[in-house]
């Protein structure tokens, strides 16, 4: 009976361990398809393709709007009385500016990707 429970509790422990390794989402060069840290699937080598994309300057102007938009938020909820109306309409603002930035890497992505080609 102890020769069993013990049997079956490595067998657990090893089939634990052995599942246990995960995908790492790409960023260690495993072997599913991925070939390092921050790989995009486009055929470009990750790391360059974030640098160029993040170093267009409508992007940089997106993402400075966006920092300035959460620090109104965060100064209008420090306040003792904030105004939730002020926040929503803050959130809109947060909103449509994520949805331009994202925009804006799409269309930069697509012409990275159509130059590339």
């Amino acid at each position: 009976m102890k020769k069993l429970l013990a049997i079956s509790l490595l067998t657990l422990a090893l089939g634990g361990v052995a599942f246990a390794r995960g995908h790492h989402n790409g960023y260690y060069g495993d072997n599913y398809g991925h070939s390092g840290y921050g790989c995009s699937g486009y055929g470009h080598s990750g790391y360059g393709y974030k640098n160029i994309i993040n170093s267009n300057p409508a992007i940089q102007q997106l993402r400075i709007q966006l920092e300035e938009n959460r620090l109104a938020i965060m100064k209008e909820m420090a306040k003792t009385n904030p105004n939730f109306t002020t926040v929503g309409k803050l959130n809109q603002q947060r909103a449509e500016i994520k949805a331009k930035l994202r925009t804006e890497r799409m269309k930069l992505r697509y012409e990275l990707d159509k130059s590339s080609l």
